[in-house]
C-alpha cells in the first residue's frame, strides 16, 4: 500500500535507499501522505514525538550517536519553525539532520489559508541546502527529482555534515492510498565525494614548529578519538609544547592539562609569559571564556586550525593557516619531523597546573554541601566509561573545573550553547545507545525542556538534576546582580514541584539535599530502570559565594 502522492513515495524511497533508518514524526494532517507511506515500509525505525522543538533535539541526539542523518517530519505552518533551535545546534556542531516539512500548495501562501506560512527559506541561515518539491501535477520528470533528492541526502553528510531542509507541497485530499507503485525505478544517485584529508605537510609548517619556543595545542569539542589522543600525548611531552583540553574534547593524558580556567587563574590572564607564539587548534567549540580572552589579548603570532571538514573559525582573531585534514594524520606527520627545542614552556604550564590541582583539593575539603561539592561526588561516582551529557549554563562550566575521571565520554550542546533542548538531545542519544546514558542538568534547563518526556519512549537514561533554585550562573557573572529585579528577570527562581512533574510523566524520582541522602539515592538511581531523575537541592545563594571564593583562592597562588 502507498500514498497516492507520488512525490512522497519518491522522497521516502530515496531516503531509505540512502540507508536512513530513523524517522521522527510529529503528528499533523498535512504530513499525512508521508506518514501513510512510512508506516507501510519495513526495516526502518519510526518514532512519534508530539512537540516539534523536542523532536528536533531527539533527532540531534540520535545522529550524535549513529553518525547518520535522522529525519524529522512535520505538518505545515509554525510547526517547522519549532525545529529551528535544534537545526541551528546541528549546524554549528556539524551533525547530519534532514528536516522534511509538509506544505500547502505554493499558490496558497499569503492568501489567508490556515496553517500556511512562508516555509521556503525559513531555515536558510542554518542549513547545508534547501530543496522544494512541488505538487505532483507540477512535476514532469521524476528521475530529475530523484537526483535532486539524492543530492539533498548526501549534503547532510558531506562535505560538511549538517542539516538539510526538504519542503514538500501537498494538496487535499491527503489520506488516499494506492495499492501498487513500481519503486524499482526510483534510483538513488550516489555522488562520489573527494576527501579533503590529504593536506601536504609543507616545509614551512615543519620549520615554523621547530623554531617556536612556545606552542599551545588547544582541543575543542569532538568525539573520542583514540588515535588523536595518542599523538597529542606525544606532543605533550615536548618541552616547547603545552596541550590544553576540555571535557567535551574527550582527550586526556598524564601531561595534558584538562582544567584550563583554574590553571590560568593561578598566574592571571594578563601574564604574557604564558601566551604561546603558535597556537594549534583541533576540534570545535571551546567553553572557557578565560582562554578566549587570554589568547585574544595575548595575540599569538600564528594560529593553525586543523579540521577534517574544512570548518574554520577565527575565534582568537589571529588565524593564519587553515588546514583541512584529519588532525591525527596531520599531527602524526608533523611529530615525525620534530627536532626538539630547548624551552621551559611546557614545565611552566605544568607547574601552575600542579598548584591549581592542590588548591582545588584543599578547597573542596573545607566547603559545605553545594553545587561544587555535588559535582565532586557525581564525577567520582558515575560508572567508568559512561556516556554523559551535560546541560548548558552552570553544569558544563562546573565540570571543566574537575579532572577527567572514570574515562567518561562527554557530550553537550555547545554549537549554540542553549539550554532549550538538553534533555531531548540526551534522550534521543539514549534511544540509540546500548548502555546507560547519563545527563547532568540544572533546574531551568530541566523545566525548559520538560516536554522531552511527553512521549512513550523510556530509554536507559539517568538524569541528575541539580536544583539551585534558578539561574545560579547569574550570581557568578559580573553585572546582573546589580540590576534591579535581578531575582525576577535573571535568576528566574521557581517553586515547581519536580516530584509531581516526574509523576505526571511517570518517571522514577529520587531526592537528596545533603551528602548522606545523595550517597543513598545515587545508588537507587543506578539501579533504576528507564528514565529516572535524581533531584539534588543545593543552597541557592551559598553556591555563588563558594564558587567566587574558589576563584579568589586560585588567584592568591
Amino acid at each position: 500500500m502507498h500514498t497516492d502522492k507520488i512525490s512522497a513515495i519518491h522522497l521516502v524511497e530515496i531516503l531509505i535507499k540512502s540507508k536512513v533508518k530513523d524517522f521522527i514524526i510529529s503528528p499533523g494532517s498535512r504530513n499525512a501522505p508521508l506518514i501513510n507511506e512510512l508506516v507501510h515500509r519495513e526495516n526502518i525505525n519510526l518514532y512519534s514525538i508530539p512537540d516539534e522543538r523536542s523532536a528536533g533535539f531527539y533527532a540531534l541526539g540520535m545522529s550524535l550517536k549513529t553518525k547518520r542523518p535522522t529525519v524529522v517530519i512535520c505538518t505545515s505552518g509554525s510547526a517547522l519553525l519549532n525545529y529551528l533551535p535544534a537545526v541551528s545546534e546541528a549546524f554549528y556542531q556539524n551533525v547530519p539532520l534532514i528536516v522534511v516539512s509538509s506544505d500547502r500548495p505554493f499558490f496558497r501562501i499569503d492568501k489567508g489559508e490556515g496553517q500556511t506560512i512562508r516555509q521556503r527559506g525559513a531555515l536558510v541561515n542554518f542549513i547545508r541546502g534547501e530543496f522544494n518539491i512541488p505538487l505532483d501535477e507540477k512535476i514532469t520528470d521524476y528521475s530529475k527529482l530523484d537526483k535532486e533528492l539524492s543530492i539533498a541526502v548526501q549534503l547532510s553528510s558531506a562535505p560538511v555534515p549538517g542539516p538539510v531542509h526538504i519542503n514538500i507541497e501537498f494538496d487535499e485530499p491527503l489520506y488516499n492510498s494506492i495499492k501498487k507503485y513500481d519503486t524499482a525505478n526510483i534510483i538513488y544517485h550516489i555522488n562520489d565525494s573527494v576527501s579533503g584529508n590529504n593536506t601536504f605537510l609543507s616545509k614551512a609548517f615543519i620549520e615554523g614548529f621547530n623554531h617556536t619556543k612556545k606552542v599551545m595545542v588547544l582541543c575543542g569539542q569532538m568525539d573520542k578519538n583514540t588515535a588523536l589522543e595518542k599523538i597529542l600525548n606525544r606532543f605533550s611531552g615536548l618541552k616547547n609544547v603545552v596541550v590544553l583540553t576540555e571535557s567535551t574534547a574527550n582527550v586526556k593524558g598524564e601531561s595534558i592539562i584538562p582544567s584550563i580556567d583554574k590553571t590560568i587563574l593561578t598566574f592571571g590572564e594578563n601574564n604574557l609569559d604564558f601566551v604561546p607564539d603558535l597556537i594549534i587548534t583541533v576540534g570545535d567549540a571551546i567553553i572557557s571564556k578565560i582562554i578566549k580572552r587570554f589568547l585574544r589579548n595575548g595575540k599569538p603570532t600564528n594560529h593553525w586550525q586543523i579540521h577534517p571538514n574544512g570548518v574554520f573559525k577565527d575565534t582568537y582573531d589571529v588565524l593564519s593557516n587553515k588546514i583541512t585534514a584529519k588532525p591525527e594524520l596531520f599531527l602524526k606527520q608533523l611529530y615525525k619531523r620534530v627536532t626538539g627545542i630547548e624551552s621551559n614552556y611546557n614545565s611552566n604550564w605544568l607547574n601552575q597546573y600542579k598548584i591549581a590541582k592542590k588548591t582545588h583539593r584543599d578547597y573542596l575539603q573545607k566547603i559545605p554541601f553545594s553545587d561544587f561539592k555535588v559535582f565532586e561526588f557525581i564525577l567520582n561516582h558515575i560508572p567508568n566509561g559512561s556516556s554523559i551529557h551535560i546541560a548548558n549554563s552552570s553544569p558544563i562550566r562546573y565540570q571543566q573545573l574537575f579532572e577527567p575521571i572514570n574515562n567518561l565520554e562527554t557530550f553537550s550542546n555547545r554549537g549554540t550553547s542553549g539550554i532549550d533542548g538538553c534533555l531531548s538531545t540526551a534522550a534521543g542519544f539514549a534511544i540509540k545507545h546500548h548502555d546507560t546514558t547519563w545527563l547532568i542538568t540544572g533546574d531551568i534547563s530541566f523545566l525548559y525542556d520538560s516536554n522531552a518526556w511527553w512521549n512513550k519512549y523510556r530509554p536507559d537514561l539517568k538524569v541528575i538534576l541539580i536544583n539551585n533554585g534558578g539561574g545560579g550562573i547569574f550570581r557568578i557573572l559580573p553585572g546582573p546582580g546589580k540590576i534591579p529585579g535581578f531575582e525576577t528577570y535573571f535568576e528566574t527562581h521557581n517553586n515547581i514541584d519536580i516530584n509531581q512533574l516526574c509523576a505526571a510523566f511517570d518517571l522514577a524520582y529520587f531526592y537528596a539535599e545533603d551528602l548522606v541522602d545523595l550517597n543513598a539515592n545515587f545508588k537507587k538511581l543506578k539501579r533504576s530502570k528507564g528514565i529516572s531523575v535524581l533531584e539534588i537541592k543545593t543552597p541557592r545563594k551559598l553556591n555563588a559565594e563558594i564558587l567566587t571564593n574558589y576563584f579568589k583562592a586560585l588567584n592568591t597562588k
